[in-house]
């Protein structure tokens, strides 16, 4: 008995020993597999590796955790970024700065992800790791993009706080996220803080200076700041970038003059400018009507070597159709396969924007069906600029429609400008019906433009009842209403000889406004039949400047 006692103690002894066995051997595995995995950013992978060594015993390793995080991070899936970093501490595995920071930099850098980043952050101190700049940088780069500028600046405090040494990207983060919403002061000052430190600035914060400056409408400073930089730190392809910095500033400022400036001085700095600087230089003066400095900096980018790219085709075939030259911003788009660029969305949006905005309603329509024949998925703007070239014709409202329902077809949301165009190419027809069916279907989001243009509607058809309760709903919605919608309520009340109501419209009108509208008066007068019975109600609700003109027609009908 005594033996087969001892017999199956080995046995246990044995089957502890070779299950602790594969258990390590498991571990060993397991790690470097999970590394490679993620090496390849398969995350899937790496996740399914660390699952299985769990369920043969393994031990966790933090790193093999690291890694299946930052290939998920690198992919994309911040979600399951995250829920490694759950799994991690459901695991009670210590976690570290690497880990920390690869949470903190899978944040999409939209909406209020932000607060993660600094819950992270401050539970990173609380478990007592010494958070490095790079941490600190994550953080600010995710308050940043998020617009937690002030946000952005404690994490810089907190790292001076804690004895972290302020890298300059750290500053040039703070500087670009106070600049950004509007704090350029408080930029400046940071810089005055860094040079007051001792510490020497780079480019990326000469950078962010210029910008600031920029923002601040003080050119000239920009311009010094550019002029002092240090070379030796800023040198070659990075001075011209923040060149480029300002004149982009420029640009968004409206200031063509300035970024031509700066462009022009870039050659006595002695930085060689490149595409993004003549692109921008060339849409800020596109934005300012100029078209013909936009192509003149095409064609002096190209005596410099620079091919023209996709960008800077785009920026001259938009300021040629913002300047009314539709037929040189079609020749572009023409040329750019000789050019062996391949035309894109903007380039057909833009070149779609200038033949509308000429009525070149035929062309405008066939660059649609192009750029659909190519596969371009264009969005709303390019179907409502066709819609809107549209509506100038009375005879179109029918290609307005359909071009409205195509697009309901492409489109998961379409937008309110989009319905508003196809109201407003309804109106000159008189196609009330369907301007008030496409108002039903904005609902709550019609505004005062498409009321007006579906009351505009309704007075060529007479529609009198239609526009008269347009404007009560505008009304109760607390929209005002223009003159233009009384005037049209007050033609289809004329139309359909609803004088009694034409006259009730422009009396209370006037005694809401405070005012008479002198063309809805003219309109509820014009044709009638006068009785001079019904002039003294509305002669008792105008003003002086309107009864002189109701005289005057009274005396024309006699």
């Amino acid at each position: 008995m005594e033996a087969c006692f001892r017999t199956a103690k080995h046995a246990d002894a044995q089957i502890a020993e070779r299950s602790s066995r594969l258990s390590l051997a498991a571990q060993l595995r397991t790690l470097p597999a999970v590394v490679t995995l993620a090496r390849l950013r398969q995350w899937s992978a790496a996740c399914s590796a660390l699952e299985q060594a769990r369920c043969q015993g393994a031990e966790s390793d933090v790193r093999g955790f690291g890694a299946a995080m930052a290939a998920a991070a690198s992919s994309g899936f911040w979600e399951q970024a995250f829920i490694l970093l759950s799994s991690l501490q459901e695991q009670r595995l210590r976690l570290n700065v690497a880990v920390v920071g690869t949470a903190v930099g899978a944040l999409p850098r939209s909406g209020n992800q932000w607060r993660l980043a600094i819950q992270l952050l401050t539970r990173a101190s609380a478990e007592g790791l010494q958070a490095n700049s790079l941490l600190f940088g994550a953080a600010m780069s995710s308050c940043r993009s998020s617009g937690a500028w002030s946000c952005a600046l404690e994490v810089l405090l907190a790292c001076h706080v804690q004895g972290v040494e302020a890298h300059p990207v750290l500053l040039s983060v703070a500087m670009a996220s106070a600049t950004e919403a509007g704090a350029w002061r408080l930029s400046l000052r940071l810089l005055d803080w860094l040079c007051a430190e001792g510490l020497r600035p780079d480019s990326a914060i000469y950078s962010a200076a210029v910008v600031a400056h920029a923002k601040g409408d003080c050119w000239e400073r920009s311009l010094e700041v550019l002029a002092n930089a240090d070379r030796r730190s800023a040198a070659g392809r990075r001075s011209a970038a923040m060149a480029n910095s300002a004149i982009s500033a420029a640009e968004g400022a409206e200031r063509w003059d300035v970024a031509l400036a700066i462009l022009s001085d870039m050659g006595r700095m002695l930085l060689e400018a490149d595409h993004i600087s003549f692109n921008s230089a060339g849409s800020a003066c596109g934005k300012a009507g100029y078209w013909k400095l936009a192509l003149w900096l095409q064609s002096q980018g190209r005596s410099q070597g620079l091919s023209t790219d996709l960008v800077g085709c785009n920026t001259v075939i938009s300021a040629c159709g913002g300047g009314g030259r539709w037929d040189i911003s079609l020749a572009l788009l023409q040329e750019m396969g000789g050019m062996s660029l391949v035309p894109d969305i903007v380039s057909f949006g833009s070149a779609l924007h200038g033949c509308a905005r000429s009525s070149q309603t035929e062309i405008a329509l066939r660059l649609l069906s192009e750029a659909q024949r190519r596969g371009l998925a264009l969005g709303a703007i390019a179907f409502g600029t066709a819609i809107s070239s549209l509506g100038a014709s009375p005879g179109s409202w029918r290609e307005s429609l359909a071009l409205l329902l195509e697009v309901r077809e492409r489109l998961v949301e379409v937008d309110v400008p989009l319905y508003n165009a196809a109201i407003s190419a309804c109106e000159p027809a008189g196609q009330w019906a369907h301007a008030l069916g496409l108002l039903e279907v904005l609902g709550s989001a019609a505004g005062l433009l498409a009321f007006g243009a579906a009351t505009g509607a309704c007075s060529p058809a007479g529609a009198w009842a239609q526009a008269l309760g347009l404007l009560c709903s505008a009304e109760s919605r607390r929209l005002d209403y223009s003159d233009v919608s009384c005037t049209a309520a007050a033609s289809a009340c004329r139309i359909a000889r609803r004088w009694q109501k034409a006259l009730g419209l422009v009396r209370s009108a006037a005694l809401k406004a405070g005012r008479a509208n002198i063309p809805a008066c003219e309109v509820a007068l014009s044709g009638l039949s006068w009785s001079f019975s019904w002039a003294p109600a509305l002669l008792a609700s105008i003003e002086e400047q309107a009864v002189d003109l109701l005289v005057g027609m009274m005396n024309r009908r006699r």
